[in-house]
């Protein structure tokens, strides 16, 4: 495999790479003693499935996270998430509430009760809750909840058409998670609104209260007049932080 390795990059770009082991870095540094080593977090540092990545902040000349809280903790460049597609705003809101996400327990237990506690009728919805059938199984859901999920994944470019579509999304994060997940940027350029139970999202220049509704996870008690109101403008140059392109140059900025 060495042998298709170039003598020199400019750049090596590892995202999180805790599981890569000390010898690949090693051997990496010492091959391209000269090459600038970039790292990107899109984890919380501290969960449990980032174990020993702090091992791995020694061999890199710049380290980005996309936790404003991890940013500070560790001293690292603070560069969150993006969005991908256009921003053709053409589109009809033709649904009113739209979910997408996989499954963990706390989320599933948060989405049911949030359209359990809510009058949404009259209202237009669309779930896409995703489940490895084997998850399903081990983890000995009722069969009367079969329904409630989808057992193959949505295309991203098929997700961010839903999102164009809605006036609203619905961002559950994994518990404990406190960096925001995609949906957040992949909903404000597109003019939907978001409701979160990601209290951090206050801590977003792109956050109003007029476009982000916060919500408590153990009570997901929607504000329905909120969601009737419209999208409040988002300034062209805030949302372009966010896109894709944008990302790439902050990311390897030298």
């Amino acid at each position: 495999m060495e042998s298709h390795l170039n003598d020199h990059y400019d750049c090596i770009f590892i995202i999180k790479g805790n599981l890569l082991p000390k010898f690949f870095y090693e051997t990496l540094k010492n091959k391209y003693p000269d090459s600038f080593f970039i790292q990107y977090h899109w984890d919380d540092i501290d969960i449990a499935s980032s174990a020993g990545v702090k091992e791995t902040f020694q061999y890199f000349d710049r380290i980005l996270c996309y936790n404003v809280l991890d940013a500070e903790k560790y001293k690292m460049l603070f560069r969150p998430f993006f969005f991908c597609g256009d921003l053709e705003q053409s589109v009809a809101k033709n649904i009113d509430l739209f979910f997408i996400g996989s499954y963990s327990i706390s989320r599933y237990n948060t989405v049911k009760s949030l359209f359990a506690l809510n009058d949404l009728t009259g209202f237009r919805l669309k779930k896409h809750f995703y489940i490895n059938p084997a998850v399903y199984i081990h983890d000995k859901l009722p069969l009367s909840d079969l329904g409630q999920f989808n057992y193959s994944k949505m295309s991203y470019s098929r997700m961010v058409q839903y999102i164009k579509q809605s006036r609203c999304s619905v961002d559950i994060p994994f518990e404990g998670q406190q960096g925001l997940t995609t949906r957040s940027f992949e909903s404000i350029p597109f003019r939907t609104k978001i409701v979160t139970t990601n209290k951090n999202i206050r801590f977003y220049d792109f956050y109003s209260p007029e476009n982000v509704q916060i919500i408590d996870s153990q009570n997901p008690i929607v504000d329905l007049d909120w969601l009737r109101t419209p999208f409040k403008s988002v300034d062209a140059e805030l949302i372009m932080r966010y896109s894709l392109d944008s990302w790439i140059s902050d990311v390897f900025r030298s």
